[in-house]
């Protein structure tokens, strides 16, 4: 049993200077404008930390909803991936893709937030949820509002297909209501869980925020800006990870383990 468990933190630890090593080198292939590298890297990011998770977690504390987050947010990763490839060796039919591309990349990201923001509800409960139903409501309708200006100021006819201000409302709409219920899940249970997904769900609707501006930018002012929103969508990440470590940490079965 020791001998496994010795193994194991040899694994996390090799998989943690991949991980490292996986972040300096999409960094270093995006300035480079090598984005079919950047894109490969990035694909491995969160395969990698579904690994460390299922190696550092027992089986009986998997949390469904978190996991399940990361899986699909690896499968949206692996589409943009798919999505360079064809732009790197069929450029002449690169558009005639584009459409179920960005459709699948976006919907991947959206059933990944769902996925997150339900676990964070769920642990809320129905009960504490009706206590602070007023403020669940006042914080609803702020990202609803706050989504709609975002699509209105980031509004553009590039790569237009009839679907697509549905999917990119909804992508702005779970992001933003991600944060507003991870602030709810903070006030009611004020635990160290609970602060690590609010600062996570902060850094990642921040980095989508600005992943957004970045596309209407160019030349320095474009990758500082990439930069800066990698940056704290790594941010997000570990603090999701701690709060997914922070699952193992309680004896108590909470609405989020299964």
């Amino acid at each position: 049993m020791l001998k496994i468990n010795t193994t194991n933190k040899t694994t996390s630890l090799l998989l943690l200077i991949i991980l490292f090593i996986n972040i300096i080198l999409f960094f270093i292939f995006e300035y480079y404008n090598n984005y079919l590298l950047s894109n490969f890297v990035r694909m491995l990011t969160t395969p990698l930390l579904i690994i460390l998770y299922v190696l550092k977690v027992k089986k009986q504390h998997f949390n469904f909803w978190l996991l399940s987050f990361l899986i699909f947010y690896s499968l949206a990763f692996i589409l943009s991936m798919l999505e360079e490839l064809i732009y790197v060796y069929n450029t002449a039919n690169f558009n005639n893709y584009r459409t179920f591309t960005h459709l699948s990349i976006n919907i991947a990201y959206i059933l990944a937030y769902v996925f997150l923001s339900t676990g964070a509800l769920l642990n809320i409960g129905k009960q504490t949820l009706y206590k602070y139903k007023y403020i669940a409501t006042l914080l609803f309708i702020v990202a609803v509002g706050l989504s709609y200006y975002m699509s209105t100021l980031f509004n553009t006819t590039q790569y237009y297909y009839p679907f697509k201000p549905l999917v990119i409302n909804a992508f702005n709409y779970i992001v933003l209501i991600l944060f507003f219920i991870s602030a709810l899940n903070y006030v009611v249970h004020g635990s160290k869980k609970s602060y690590y997904l609010l600062l996570g769900s902060l850094f990642i609707s921040i980095s989508e925020l600005l992943q957004l501006a970045h596309y209407y930018m160019d030349g320095k002012q474009h990758y500082l800006v990439f930069c800066f929103f990698t940056i704290l969508l790594v941010l997000g990440f570990y603090f999701i990870w701690k709060q997914m470590l922070e699952d193992t940490q309680t004896t108590k079965k909470s609405f989020l383990d299964v």
